[in-house]
């Protein structure tokens, strides 16, 4: 291990200057400059970084503990911290990752150091917000840097209640709960534990969709857009260790790049995010047999559409879900309904008439309830520690994709389930309408980087799986490539399909980024070669879906 002690003071001293350093010469220079009373420095920091491929990353750990303190570093060595910081990964694939340590900054400026850090030793690096997303890599890295921005946690409304700033180190549950007392709300996740970075980013916090799935977000989008769509100010650290305020005034290109580009532009620290007002709501699920499908899918269409041609309640949202019960052995349909307006006791939205209408109602868990309330009901049913994968395809919105579809997907995961037996396995799929309405949100303040035209209402289909068997990776996978594959097939034959994959959904084998169309990915370039020349998000952040280098894992199945 190089003695790497005599340096520490240099980070604490340009702390305040971070700002300025735009190369790795010049931060090498700082540094050197800094320890001009020390003549073996420039001699240590040179071998330091001509012998990055042996000692890299432990040597960047280890100047980050002398830098900001060893409470802030998790390294092998210290299994206690190490393994909590590692179980705070909601999926097996991430936790089972091992970075050479996990560094928790408390501030913006202690990022920017982690990033000049990472470029001066060639260490690679990987970013958690709440660490909700399914495959290995998307915010943990193997034998690199984690930055993990739990620390960064602050929740504060403007005096005038419309702008509240939220630390990227939050979960949405932590957002929700500190405006309620406001009577406040702010678009974001359904499920309490999923971080507010990744998903305001289109990047690594995606919601687990299950048989109790509450749609918090959808229930806000059909208001006010998507959550990266009602952000007002990205406060971003950049590969250059600069700390920007992208807005739509300053830097408006990468402004638009973050909503919707993920993690291939710099560090979100803080989103200034718009508010809104909010007191009770209601909601809840209405629960099937799956055998109600055929009349579930007219009424989603028919709520999508409207029933004159016009969407009809901007108040109102709807998922679809189906599942496989593994404790009765039943496949269920779930219709979760919301809408932003409490309704007298007994009472629904006429919007949602036609759902009450089919017989044979389950359950019925509809009620007037608070936000944060609902997401932790939620969170109950995201449990960690498992396997997880996720996968996502758009259509035009269509009862006729939509049943070919959940028919793939029964027929596969039926096989799935027999070859499984008795494990732990939750196989689910959802439908979720994008409408004219939530189009129109997503070309404010300059539009997002979805790429997404007025060409709806669009349907999306969204499955997942949840187990605790790695041997049994390949087999899902495999089955999960194929419904992918079958229901592309499908909407070809009906031509029904759309590019667009929303990146929060996606699996390890799809490209997103793709799906946004030629002239969205070739600003997503551009706008990245003006913030970031060297590749450094690209490179040294090898995790998630990257601007143009195609699926991250090569497909399981070829077809």
């Amino acid at each position: 291990m190089w003695n790497i002690k005599g340096i520490s003071f240099g980070f604490l001293a340009i702390l305040g200057n971070c700002n300025s350093i735009t190369t790795k010469q010049e931060f090498l220079q700082q540094l050197v400059d800094i320890e001009n009373n020390n003549s073996d420095t420039g001699n240590l920091l040179t071998a330091w970084v001509n012998n990055t491929s042996s000692v890299g990353c432990y040597s960047a750990c280890n100047a980050l503990a002398l830098s900001f303190g060893a409470d802030k570093v998790a390294e092998s060595n210290d299994q206690g911290a190490y393994g909590n910081e590692l179980s705070e990964f909601w999926s097996a694939q991430q936790s089972n990752t091992t970075p050479a340590c996990l560094f928790r900054p408390m501030q913006s400026k202690e990022v920017s150091v982690a990033i000049l850090l990472s470029r001066l030793t060639q260490c690679p690096f990987a970013v958690k917000s709440g660490g909700h997303a399914a495959f290995k890599g998307a915010s943990n890295v193997e034998s690199g840097l984690t930055i993990d921005l739990a620390n960064l946690n602050q929740v504060s409304l403007s005096q005038s209640g419309d702008i509240v700033s939220i630390g990227t180190g939050n979960t949405w549950n932590d957002v929700y709960t500190a405006l309620e007392a406001f009577n406040r709300i702010a678009v974001g996740g359904r499920v309490a534990s999923v971080g507010v970075g990744g998903l305001t980013l289109g990047g690594p916090d995606p919601a687990q969709i299950s048989v109790k799935e509450i749609s918090v977000q959808n229930l806000t989008i059909e208001r006010h857009g998507l959550a990266c769509d009602n952000i007002a100010n990205y406060e971003v650290v950049t590969a250059s260790g600069k700390i920007l305020n992208a807005n739509e005034t300053s830097h408006p290109d990468l402004y638009w790049a973050l909503r919707g580009g993920g993690n291939n532009f710099g560090v979100v620290t803080r989103l200034d995010a718009y508010a809104y007002p909010q007191g009770q709501m209601w909601g809840g699920n209405l629960v099937f047999s799956i055998s109600a499908n055929t009349s579930l899918i007219q009424n989603l269409v028919t709520f999508g559409r409207g029933r004159n041609g016009t969407f009809e309640d901007p108040n109102a949202a709807v998922i679809l879900a189906f599942a496989y019960d593994t404790s009765s052995g039943a496949w269920l349909a779930v219709t979760s309904l919301e809408n932003a307006v409490a309704q007298p006791n007994g009472s629904h939205p006429a919007v949602f008439d036609g759902f009450f209408d089919i017989t044979d109602i389950l359950a019925d868990t509809t009620e007037n309830n608070s936000l944060s309330n609902i997401t932790l009901d939620f969170d109950v049913e995201s449990p960690y520690g498992y396997r997880n994968t996720y996968w996502q395809i758009t259509f035009l919105l269509d009862e006729r994709i939509m049943s070919a579809v959940l028919e793939i997907w029964y027929e596969e995961t039926g096989v799935l389930i027999s070859l499984l037996g008795s494990e732990t396995q939750v196989p689910s799929f959802d439908f979720q309408v994008i409408t004219e309405p939530q189009l129109e949100h997503m070309r404010r303040a300059g539009g997002n980087a979805l790429g997404l035209e007025s060409s709806g209402p669009l349907v999306s289909a969204h499955w997942t799986y949840m187990w605790d068997d790695a041997s049994k990776d390949s087999a899902i996978f495999e089955a999960y490539q194929r419904i992918l594959d079958r229901a592309k097939a499908a909407g070809e034959l009906l031509g029904l399909n759309h590019r667009y994959i929303y990146m929060n959904y996606a699996s390890q084998f799809q490209d997103p980024i793709s799906g946004y169309g030629p002239e969205s990915k070739a600003r997503l370039l551009e706008v990245s070669k003006t913030y970031d020349p060297e590749g450094v998000f690209q490179n040294l952040q090898p995790g998630y879906f990257k601007l143009d280098k195609g699926p991250p894992e090569v497909a399981p199945y070829d077809g």
